[in-house]
This record gives structure tokens, sequence and C-alpha cells, in this order.
């Protein structure tokens, strides 16, 4: 296994398994990493918006600010199971192939939604009711264990070495393209069936509407061209404990990376939009509308952070982004707490264009990052602890801090604490940009 250092000094000359010469064009390596993506985080993300009348149908309760931290928590329990389903779907990513892991991943997702859609609440079914929407949750985060690396690992190994970073980012532009249909699915079926239907029964409309993305989405990835590195991997795996312990720099470089980026991501786009709403219960509606404009432009800024790493490097763009997104977190907060939904799409938009470069970027430093053999299992069990401890569990923290304890500063703290371990991990990092990947 290369550390880091190591890769970099291998990297001069062109890999011969170059994924440029795979025959596949361009936009189908782009559709195979995106479509996946965009299914399972409109699912995940719906669940997140519809936080208020999922947790009055299963998490019945008196006090509405205890009901919102159990529908969260239950957000949260979606990605305790995400380092499981990292380490088990990247295993077999690595041993099995990108495609398949792909492939079963976006019918797991599928599979766990539509249940979910079709779930009885408590008023029906009793204490069963949260029990299986908690189960559901956790298939959901055992799916996304391995969708989101294993797309980012699939498009990058694709790519031309000078187009990793822009290729790579159309897996996170899928993310928030997801993000963006789950929001606008959410703010139409609030207009077209009001409040109260949506809170009955019309919360499950949404959920229902993903399994036109789910028959896509596995016909696109069941036609993909397998990556070379993925046949690579196949023959050079070595034994589970010995390749967790030479990934170890690797695994902790990109938890030091990812935490801030993925923290605010969740603080920003799913806790301040039901904060929103809640000081804003007349305007709901308008407000998810305003929430999916903003994570329009989010989605876009994501291929300008994958562009500009291709640009200047990866190193040398992760830490600019990584210092605006640390200056945009105060002023994000000051817009945020006027409390208007006009102030609201701006604090969105502050904190929302350059996390999102962080994040479009991200993807093919941290593939680089890792070697062949043993690239998808590392790579997603590191990122998937990452995500359950700081992503996973920040709309229930900004609910206790600001809500329930009135920290008002208390989010921003806490991403300008990660923002520096960000710094601290780059700064002394060599840049990976040209490493080849077969390796």
């Amino acid at each position: 296994m290369l550390d880091l250092g190591e890769a970099n000094s291998a990297s001069a000359t062109a890999s011969p398994t170059e994924s440029a010469a795979a025959p596949q064009p361009v936009w189908r390596t782009v559709s195979a990493g995106l479509v996946g993506n965009v299914l399972e985080w409109y699912d995940f993300s719906v669940y997140g918006y519809l936080a208020g009348p999922i947790g009055a149908q299963f998490f019945p309760h008196n006090d509405k600010v205890t009901q919102e931290i159990l529908v969260f928590a239950t957000f949260a329990i979606g990605f305790v199971t995400r380092p499981i389903g990292g380490l088990v779907l990247g295993r077999f990513g690595d041993s099995h192939g990108r495609r398949a892991l792909l492939t079963l991943s976006i019918l797991l997702m599928a599979g766990s939604t539509l249940l979910m859609a079709l779930l009885p609440s408590a008023a029906t079914i009793g204490i069963a009711a949260p029990i299986l929407m908690i189960l559901l949750r956790m298939v959901q985060g055992f799916s996304l264990g391995g969708e989101f690396t294993g797309s980012i690992v699939y498009t990058t190994e694709m790519a031309k070495t000078g187009r990793r970073g822009l290729i790579s980012s159309s897996t996170a532009f899928g993310t928030s393209l997801g993000f963006v249909l789950g929001s606008g699915a959410v703010a139409l079926s609030t207009y077209a069936m009001g409040t109260e239907t949506l809170h009955d029964w019309g919360w499950r409309v949404p959920l229902l509407a993903s399994v036109i993305f789910a028959g896509f989405g596995w016909w696109v990835r069941r036609s993909a061209v397998e990556t070379p590195e993925s046949k690579l991997s196949m023959e050079r795996r070595p034994p589970l404990l010995l390749a967790l312990v030479a990934d170890r720099v690797a695994m902790l470089r990109l938890v030091g990376i990812i935490a801030v980026s993925n923290a605010a991501l969740y603080f920003a786009v799913t806790a301040q939009v039901e904060a929103a709403k809640a000081r804003n219960p007349d305007t709901a509606a308008f407000i998810q509308v305003l929430a999916t404009a903003g994570l329009a432009v989010i989605a876009c800024s994501k291929v300008g952070g994958g562009w500009l790493s291709d640009l200047l490097g990866r190193r040398k763009s992760a830490l600019i982004v990584t210092v605006v997104l640390l200056a945009a977190l105060v002023p994000s907060h000051i817009a945020f707490a006027q409390g208007t939904p006009g102030m609201f799409l701006i604090g969105l938009i502050i904190i929302g264009i350059p996390l999102a470069m962080h994040l479009g970027l991200q993807g093919a430093l941290v593939v680089e990052m890792f070697p062949v053999a043993s690239r998808v299992m590392s790579m997603s069990l590191s990122y998937s602890v990452t995500l359950a401890l700081v992503g996973g569990t920040a709309p229930m923290m900004f609910t206790w801090m600001v809500v329930k304890n009135g920290w008002v500063w208390g989010p921003e703290i806490w991403l300008g604490a990660l923002g520096i371990i960000c710094l601290a991990t780059l700064i002394p990092m060599r840049d990976t940009t040209d490493r080849r990947l077969d390796v």
C-alpha cells in the first residue's frame, strides 16, 4: 500500500490502465455516477424536509421540540448504519466490481423508500410503526454507505487524468440535484394538497415518486462499462484487516478533510430549512421553494469546485475554498437570524457556494489518496464514519443547541473547529492531482 507521499512520486507517468481508453462516452460515465445519487439523496432529503409530518405520524409526543428531536434522531440512525454499509458494500465493490456495487445500492435504497412510503402510522399499528421506520432508515443508511463513495470512485477512475475533478464532481452534483428535486417535490406537494393533507397522508407522495428514478438508474448502471482499476482491485484485494491497517493514514486524512463540509451541509440545508419554516409557518411552502432555488445554485457550484481542482490542483483548491467557507459562517448566521424568507435565501447562498465547491472538489481528491486494491472499502468506511459522527447528527444537534438551549452561535463554533482541523490536515499534504490510480 502506498502512502500519499509515495503515491505522489509514482504519478509522473500516465497509468497503463488510463481510464480514458475505456469504450464509454463521458455522458454515460457521468450518468452512471449521477443518477443513483439523485435517487439516494432525493429519498434521504425528503425524509429531512418532511420531519414535521413524519414526526407527528410515527413519533407522537406532547412536546413538539422533543418530537422533532426524535424524528431527527431517526434521521441520524440512517447514518449510524452507513459505516457498516461502507465496509460491506465497499468490500463488495473491490471484490465484485464498481458497477455491481452501484446496481445493488440503488435497489436497496429504492426498496426501503417504497416500504417507508407504505408504512402504516403509529395510530394504526402502535409501537411497531416507529420501530419499522427506524429499521427502514437503517437500510437506507446501509445503502448510502457504498453508493456515494462507490460512485465517486467509478467516475474518477473512468475520467482522464486532467479531468478527474470535473468528472467526479458530477457525483456531488447528483446529490444536490437529489436535494433540489426532494425540496421541489415537498414544495409542490404542500402547494397542491395543503399543509393539513400533507401532514395526514400527503407526505407519502414524494416518497412514492422516487420509484421513477429507481428504474432508470438501474438500467443506466446495468449497461455501464466497468473501470480498468476495478479489474485490478479484484486481482489484488488484500485481507480485510491488513487493508484497513495499511490505509489508516489516508483514512484519517479523509476524516479531517470532509468533516467540516458535510457537517455544514446538514446544518445549512436540512436544519436551517426546518427552522425557517418553524419561524414562518404561514409561508412554509414559499420557504421550501426558496430552499429549492438556493439548492440549485449550490448544485452548479459543486461542478465549479471540481473544475477548480483540475485547474489549480486538489490541495491548493481545497485550502482556498476551506478558508472561504470559514469566512462565510458569520455572515450566513446573521442572515439566517433575521428570520425572513428573503434573508433565509441570502444566508443559504452565502454559505452554500463555498460549501458546494468544497464538496465538489473532494471527489477526485479523496479517491487519489487510496490504493486501488482496497480503494472502495477503505474510502467508504472512513467517509461513512465521518458522516455518521458529524453529518447525520447535525440536524439533531442544531435543534438541541439552538432550539432547546438557546446556543445561537453553537453550530458556527462547531463548524469553525472542524474547519481548522481540515486546514491542519491539508497543509502538510502533497498534491494528488496527477497520481496514477492503478497503484
